[in-house]
């Protein structure tokens, strides 16, 4: 009998361990679950512990993207002025990320809070506030929101290696599946490009 329940239990782990971790509540309230994408800057494995993952989709402390890019061509500072959350690119961040609990939550809420980039206002179509008042983004939006400034930088998925890579000082580009070189507006960019058993990839910039 007991090891007829042991079985049962087994079974029952390795069906469980195959589904996907929940994403929403039972009232739709999303889950932030922490983040377990490995992260590769300049060659080298980076750590970013104040990282959730929601719906499939990794999201970012603000001053954890800017700690983590301080001293490189991206860097930028960012704080709060008691009415918006001021991003200076081209500056060292001065401050301190939050720290983070680090575990499943559904103290998640969606941001409304107001950002300033350089002066100019600006907003965040995936932004949300994560146990308490503590802003995070995606990445891809942030770097598409700072190209063409001082503190632009890239990131892009390399599946072969499993891993996100961030390319400081080179301009985002968010090309669609199937998206011809003009219709993504980079026809004439492409200044590098390799051959890998994935196929060939092309490299552009600015």
């Amino acid at each position: 009998m007991k090891k007829r329940f042991l079985c049962i239990l087994l079974a029952l782990f390795i069906v469980l361990s195959f589904l996907p971790a929940m994403s929403t509540a039972a009232d739709g309230t999303p889950v932030a679950v922490p983040s377990k994408t490995n992260f590769v800057m300049d060659g080298k494995p980076v750590s970013i512990t104040q990282a959730y993952n929601i719906n499939g989709y990794n999201y970012f402390q603000l001053r954890a993207v800017a700690e983590l890019l301080n001293g490189t061509a991206a860097q930028f500072n960012v704080y709060w002025d008691g009415k918006y959350a001021i991003i200076e690119t081209g500056k060292p961040y001065h401050g301190t990320a939050t720290p983070a609990a680090l575990k499943p939550t559904y103290n998640v809420r969606k941001s409304n809070t107001s950002f300033k980039l350089d002066g100019a206002i600006i907003k965040f179509e995936n932004a949300y506030l994560i146990d308490g008042g503590t802003n995070y983004v995606q990445l891809r939006e942030l770097a598409d929101k700072l190209k063409g400034t001082a503190s632009q930088f890239s990131v892009y998925w390399d599946a072969e290696a499993n891993e996100a890579v961030i390319v400081p000082g080179v301009g985002f580009t968010n090309i669609k599946l199937g998206q011809t070189e003009l219709q993504a507006g980079i026809e004439g960019n492409l200044f590098g490009s390799c051959v890998t058993s994935n196929g060939r990839w092309g490299f552009y910039g600015s």
